[in-house]
């Protein structure tokens, strides 16, 4: 289509344009005006349109969401340094905001201390700040020496904040006097997520350098390094108990490994690159493309001596002369699941070859879960998500800002949470 401006009529000559009214933006003399096709085949401008277009306002993207140990509040971290963004803490009774705080460079990270008292959050920039949970007023900064923190959390006792950035360390603050009290050096590239055990004698790091590190906190030096793919590690945690710890990547795969012993538990196929365990380690919730996250039945066990014995019975059955009864028998350990996985392992040692092949694919099998339940509906991918510490309630944040509160019992939306943008303002 060609456009011909005739004289200052504000016509144009118009050839092949199509005898519907459309309207059509032009940018002339570097100004933008509106222009309107009628139905005659000709362009007028439109008197009711803006000279200028006005900027989007982009969302608020949800970082990070926690509740407090208690149950009582949920708190989300949100923004980004393109667009701003701060901390909301919501009362779990009736879901009003408690504290609202902006923060000019938006906020990536958000952890409650032990007792709940204080709220611990990393900005999008250099910056760290502590706010007082009874007043909502921020109490302490802490100046982390680097253009970008990702990470913050506080130490069981609640006497220790650890953070990770694009400074490649693991920084231990004072959270009384704000004081720097040691790093950890290790990781060629940003930390992107850092958390403590339960008895916080370990410290799990998660890199862009596609490694994850656990760290001996009493001796001050690394244990053990997994590289499980090609691809950065986006964040890990620990479970309830300390047993076990995960990691999710940027490949979308949740691995759950044993802490003692470095072991495989599962290898969870997510759509997203942050996870969550349910406090009693039964649940597994993985953020996803397109508006979904995933929740997976993962029950690690142990195993009483009743299901052992059964597990032991069904391995043997692997190696029987009949087929359906190896088939019969690799199906029922699937459908036991991960908690027959460490004597399926144990298998694999097995003097039958018979067994040693079909405990392997088993144990794949097993590995891998499908998720239970899809949970659909927010706005944009789904970046964090976050179980309630009695396991009746899971948080989910958006891409696009959107928060939803789902009932575990039944997997219904029971609340949508206010916009961190109508919440924060601009």
């Amino acid at each position: 289509m060609t456009l011909v401006r005739l004289g200052r009529t504000g016509r144009f000559a118009v050839s092949e344009v199509m005898k519907l009214r459309r309207r059509i933006i032009l940018t002339l003399l570097q100004a933008t005006i509106a222009v309107v096709c009628t139905n005659d085949g000709s362009l007028t401008t439109a008197a009711d349109e803006p000279a200028t277009t006005p900027a989007r306002q982009l969302p608020f993207p949800v970082a990070a969401l926690e509740f407090s140990a208690d149950g009582r509040w949920l708190a989300a971290a949100a923004g980004s340094q393109k667009t701003g963004g701060g901390i909301i803490v919501w009362r779990t009774a009736d879901w009003t905001p408690h504290i609202v705080e902006r923060e000019d460079q938006g906020c990536c990270d958000v952890s409650f201390s032990p007792d709940g008292s204080r709220l611990a959050y990393a900005s999008s920039g250099p910056q760290a700040g502590l706010i007082d949970h009874a007043s909502g007023k921020v109490i302490r900064r802490f100046e982390a020496e680097t253009s970008r923190l990702h990470a913050i959390a506080f130490s069981p006792d609640g006497s220790t904040l650890i953070s990770g950035g694009n400074d490649r360390q693991i920084k231990f603050w004072n959270v009384e006097s704000g004081a720097l009290e040691k790093a950890y050096d290790g990781h060629s590239d940003e930390v992107w997520d850092a958390d403590l055990s339960p008895d916080g004698a370990l410290v799990l790091s998660c890199s862009r350098d596609h490694t994850a590190r656990l760290w001996d906190g009493t001796a001050d030096a690394f244990n053990h390094v997994f590289r499980p793919s090609e691809y950065a590690v986006r964040r890990g945690g620990f479970s309830n108990d300390g047993k076990l710890f995960w990691i999710a990547t940027f490949e979308s795969k949740v691995r759950v490994y044993e802490t003692a012993t470095g072991n495989l538990r599962a290898r969870i196929e997510s759509d997203g690159s942050d996870a969550a365990l349910s406090h009693d380690d039964k649940l597994l919730a993985t953020c996803g493309h397109s508006g979904t996250a995933h929740v997976y039945a993962v029950a690690f066990g142990p195993a009483g001596e009743a299901e052992r014995t059964h597990i032991a019975d069904l391995i043997r059955q692997l190696d029987d002369d009949d087929y359906e009864i190896r088939t019969s028998a690799s199906a029922n350990l699937v459908a036991i699941g991960l908690v027959a996985e460490p004597q399926l392992r144990e298998a694999l040692d097995s003097e039958s070859a018979e067994v040693r092949i079909q405990a392997r694919k088993t144990r794949l099998e097993i590995l891998s879960p499908g998720p239970t339940v899809r949970l659909d509906g927010h706005a944009g991918d789904v970046r964090t998500v976050s179980f309630s510490p009695d396991n009746r309630l899971l948080a989910t944040g958006s891409e696009g800002g959107s928060i939803k509160v789902w009932e575990v019992r039944t997997w219904k939306n029971v609340r949508d949470l206010a916009n961190p943008i109508e919440a924060l303002g601009r």
